[in-house]
């Protein structure tokens, strides 16, 4: 019985409220963590990520491949068009179609050839990096330090997923099957995330 009421009196303290700090202050490096968790903790930006790797485990793994390297150009390339490009209104229509776009090709099992896979990998790529870097603007943080974050989160997430998906794809028949459900869900969800952030009112 005391191991429950232990693991009670834990998980009540755990959701007791507490004061919370949107970048690591004092700290020589926490602008960089600021960048990382940014991204990390956006979880329709992790699962446009996890639909990117869907999609490259369709692909042969030739193909797919260039996904990794395409990837981190895209974050780069977002992260620095903000310096130069004035913000939109919104980003969520754009985070939204990295969603869905890629969640339609994988329903589909389109075979894309190499420019088609760097092609969407740019654009997942670009869309992330794009909207992590609008938040340097609303924060003050040390913007090369928090943009190496950025992109250094969204690769090693990016990397992982592909190849944990690529991986997983031979492992099973139904494999193929599941991936595509799994896309259908995503793909479904971002066509949502898309409708609701273009026809709600700006507040």
């Amino acid at each position: 019985m005391r191991p429950a009421i232990g693991l009670f009196t834990v998980l009540i303290a755990l959701m007791l409220p507490q004061p919370a700090a949107a970048h690591l202050v004092g700290e020589e490096f926490g602008d960089f963590y600021a960048g990382v968790l940014h991204l990390t903790l956006a979880i329709e930006q992790v699962v446009a990520l996890l639909v990117l790797g869907l999609v490259a485990a369709m692909q042969p793994r030739e193909t797919a491949r260039w996904m990794l390297l395409a990837l981190p150009l895209g974050l780069i390339a977002g992260i620095c068009t903000t310096l130069v490009v004035a913000p939109p209104a919104s980003m969520d229509p754009a985070v939204a179609a990295s969603l869905f776009i890629p969640g339609i090709i994988g329903v589909a099992a389109f075979r894309l050839r190499i420019f088609g896979v760097v092609l969407l990998a740019l654009a997942v790529g670009g869309v992330l990096g794009f909207a992590n870097g609008l938040s340097a603007d609303e924060v003050p943080v040390d913007w090369l330090l928090y943009a190496s974050g950025v992109i250094v989160a969204g690769t090693s997430i990016g990397t992982w997923l592909i190849s944990l998906a690529t991986v997983v794809n031979g492992l099973r028949s139904w494999t193929p099957l599941a991936e595509r459900v799994l896309c259908s869900w995503f793909a479904a969800a971002g066509a949502i995330f898309f409708a609701f952030s273009v026809t709600a009112p700006v507040l």
